[in-house]
């Protein structure tokens, strides 16, 4: 179900839990739990993990000897800005146990798939985000000055609250900034966008 449901060929099967499992506390040990059963019924031939949040739910099946060959995907960045040296040495020595048992290694871009060969060795290859083609409603360039746009869920992970602070600091006041996307944040950034007078030189059209 969702927005891109009609982008899947109907060629393509679908394989689902019954009854479904719904993203929260917990879901990630359901999920494992049912997934060498589907994986069982449906027999493929290869797995692709499709991000971070995904990995210790294969964890159990990537033990199994007879099992699909497993692709992961790292969807976050392995260095993340604020992290204490501590935390990053915990969040490297987790990575690896947790990939140890998978047959391949993609990353999002040849700069994630650099810093994922540090703590992952050689071997991580870079597969570029695919453009989903849309029909985006037209955003009207500023009549003067220059446009800075970002896009991305509105959560603190992002940190747009950031990107409104260098706005607001620029020396030349004529740039404008354009936040593309949606979520639980949007109201705390508009106030802090109020906060810190942006006015016009902020627009947030929503998802697109």
């Amino acid at each position: 179900t969702g927005g891109l449901r009609a982008m899947v060929d109907r060629a393509v099967s679908l394989a689902v839990a019954d009854p479904p499992i719904a993203r929260g506390l917990g879901t990630r040990r359901r999920l494992a739990r049912h997934l060498p059963a589907l994986v069982a019924s449906v027999r493929p031939d290869l797995l692709f993990v499709p991000g971070n949040y995904h990995f210790p739910i294969v964890a159990p099946l990537a033990r199994q000897r007879r099992r699909p060959a497993l692709v992961a995907k790292l969807s976050n960045p392995v260095n993340r800005a604020g992290r204490g040296w501590l935390d990053q040495l915990l969040f490297d020595a987790s990575l690896r146990a947790r990939l140890r048992s998978v047959d391949a290694v993609v990353a999002m871009s040849p700069a994630l798939a650099a810093e994922a060969a540090r703590v992952l060795g050689d071997g991580v290859v870079a597969i570029a985000q695919p453009t989903l083609p849309d029909d985006p409603p037209p955003l009207a360039p500023p009549p003067t000055g220059r446009s800075i746009v970002a896009a991305g869920r509105f959560v603190p992970q992002k940190r747009f609250d950031l990107l409104l602070d260098a706005t607001a600091r620029l020396a030349s006041r004529d740039a404008r900034l354009v936040l593309l996307g949606d979520g639980p944040g949007r109201a705390a950034l508009a106030a802090r966008a109020a906060r810190l007078g942006l006015g016009e030189r902020l627009a947030m059209p929503g998802q697109v």
